[in-house]
């Protein structure tokens, strides 16, 4: 192969992978950390579950569909009728509805099941990505 075709190839495929690292970069600043959000749940650590929420909100562009205020208050009171309502209208925005189970994932803020959290908040958060 000549030398200049070489160079122009192994350029190409360096801008590629540049520009697919920038996209998973963004991807994954957009989407909250199920981590960091699973521990402020299960610890009730109000300002960091309000922190990631928010990010969640923010990159679905649901902040006017969500009360961020009354999802927060409904997490850290145990108020289960209000953070069905709020994680409704997250999943209806974020057209996720059908991605996680709303039972399994409400009872598990109300009663610290870990797991179960994760699991359901997971799919959801992956299903709003798309």
């Amino acid at each position: 192969m000549k030398p200049i075709l070489q160079i122009f190839l192994k350029s190409i495929v360096s801008l590629t992978f540049y520009a697919l690292s920038i996209n998973i970069l963004t991807s994954n600043a957009l989407a909250a950390d199920l981590r960091h959000l699973t521990d402020s749940v299960m610890n009730g650590w109000r300002k960091d579950f309000q922190e990631e929420m928010n990010t969640l909100i923010r990159s679905a562009n649901c902040k006017a569909s969500v009360d961020l205020t009354n999802l927060t208050d409904s997490v850290m009171n145990g108020w289960r009728k209000d953070f069905q309502d709020q994680m409704i209208a997250l999943a209806r925005c974020t057209g996720c509805i059908s991605s996680f189970d709303l039972n399994n994932l409400t009872d598990s803020v109300m009663n610290g099941w870990r797991r179960d959290f994760e699991v359901q908040m997971g799919s959801l958060i992956q299903c709003s990505k798309r």
